[in-house]
């Protein structure tokens, strides 16, 4: 099997020489021999366990990825963060507790969308910090529609403790929403949509889904649009055809500040782009990097796994209340795809 590219890249930091010298040119600083070699052996220990995810049975697939996801987290934590002297540094926490799953689950498969994590100190928090939850985007400008990279990031404080659930983590996947749509017969909270900024005007097309268009003032408040957007339906867009959707134009005192402008964007892996409803941890509304919803669902499937084996069994048997299984399956290969 040919290695993805993006093993390949991380392959360079396998070499504790090239580890000390990619840490002196981003932090001017020197890395000790002893740091460089936890940095690599974490990094070597992630690879192995996606490895061995990709070969694994469903039963343990998703409990084998979350040890990649951790792995490979702690290795960026330790080389994007000077403060941690080596491995020993590091927070054992995950950084996300479950609340409940055992009185919430009872043997119920119906249940598992309302399954909720809470954050807490450890590799969770510490990953959010040394990113600085950003998100690399891509949208189209100008006259000629050039497709061009944009770098977000929400400085909100993630406060400890409220439940966020499966549901809504799994919600903020772009490659996720017909299987949300098909599983919870609702809109997902994020929408394929065509995003074309000028100077001054970013102009928003969202076509209808299988479930036509979402409803207005739920769209509104989802996505925080200010009270004199003017949103209109067309059926019919010069580039995407006879499709009935909403349009609307966002205003921008330049090109330069399009982004501060709009509600959180994200790309799927096809360049796609997606507005998406912040994460609400009980009234402080947070966009979530891709990286932390990612590190979030490798946690929630895991944990679920390891604990709770026959509700896994059960889910992935077929069984009764199964409603859910393509939805997990397919926010697992997600997480393989993607995370690294």
């Amino acid at each position: 099997m040919i290695e993805p590219d993006v093993w390949r890249q991380l392959s360079l930091f396998e070499r504790a020489g090239l580890v000390r010298r990619f840490y002196r040119e981003r932090h001017g600083r020197s890395l000790s021999a002893g740091k460089a070699r936890d940095i690599v052996a974490h990094l070597l220990q992630g690879r192995d366990y996606f490895a061995s995810a990709r070969q694994a049975a469903e039963p343990v697939r998703p409990l084998l990825l979350y040890h990649g996801v951790l792995a490979l987290s702690r290795a960026a934590i330790l080389y994007l963060d000077r403060g941690h002297s080596g491995a020993d540094t590091l927070s054992p926490q995950h950084g996300l507790g479950a609340t409940d799953w055992m009185g919430h689950l009872a043997g119920r498969l119906d249940r598992l969308a309302d399954l909720g994590v809470g954050v807490q100190r450890g590799t969770f928090t510490e990953l959010l910090r040394v990113t600085g939850n950003e998100e690399r985007i891509a949208t189209f400008v100008g006259p000629e529609r050039v497709r061009m990279p944009w770098s977000i990031a929400d400085t909100t404080a993630i406060p400890a403790g409220h439940a966020i659930s499966l549901k809504e983590v799994v919600g903020r996947v772009p490659e996720l929403p017909p299987s949300y749509e098909r599983t919870f017969a609702t809109h997902a909270p994020m929408h394929p949509t065509a995003i074309h900024s000028l100077d001054s005007t970013t102009t928003i097309v969202l076509p209808e889904t299988a479930l036509g268009l979402p409803d207005e003032a739920h769209l509104r408040a989802e996505l925080q649009l200010p009270h004199d957007v003017n949103i209109r339906i067309a059926e019919h867009h010069p580039l995407l055809g006879a499709v009935t959707h909403y349009h609307f134009g966002l205003f921008h005192p330049s090109l330069a500040e399009m982004m501060t402008s709009l509600p959180p964007v994200r790309n799927d892996r096809a360049g796609r782009i997606y507005p998406v409803a912040p994460l609400d941890f009980g009234g402080t509304r947070a966009a979530v990097s891709s990286l932390a919803v990612l590190y979030m669902i490798a946690y929630m499937m895991g944990m679920l796994v390891r604990y709770h084996p026959s509700v896994w069994l059960a889910l992935t048997s077929r069984e009764s209340g199964d409603l859910m299984l393509p939805l997990l399956q397919a926010a697992v290969a997600v997480v393989e795809e993607r995370f690294p």
